[in-house]
């Protein structure tokens, strides 16, 4: 569900080490929502995500916490419902 929506970093490796890749072509309207619904769940206070956002963008950027905090957002969604 992550790749189809476009939120699934890629794997770039080459001599055992890893490079940084740019998220997979997914759905544009999609991507789009999860995005916004990360930057607003960045500013609730002591939310999950919030504290994620914050540890994510003081290492890497604010961008790529965006792009993080949306794909934790969709991970629940995909979850079979027989595991609820």
């Amino acid at each position: 569900m992550c790749s189809w929506a476009g939120v699934c970093p890629r794997n770039h490796q080459s001599a055992g080490k890893r490079s940084h890749g740019k998220t997979t072509k997914g759905n544009k309207t999609l991507k789009s929502i999860l995005t916004q619904c990360a930057k607003a769940a960045r500013n609730v206070k002591g939310s999950y995500f919030s504290a994620q956002y914050q540890r994510i963008a003081a290492r890497r950027g604010k961008n790529r916490a965006t792009v993080a905090v949306a794909h934790s957002l969709l991970i629940p969604c995909s979850l079979p419902s027989t595991m609820f």
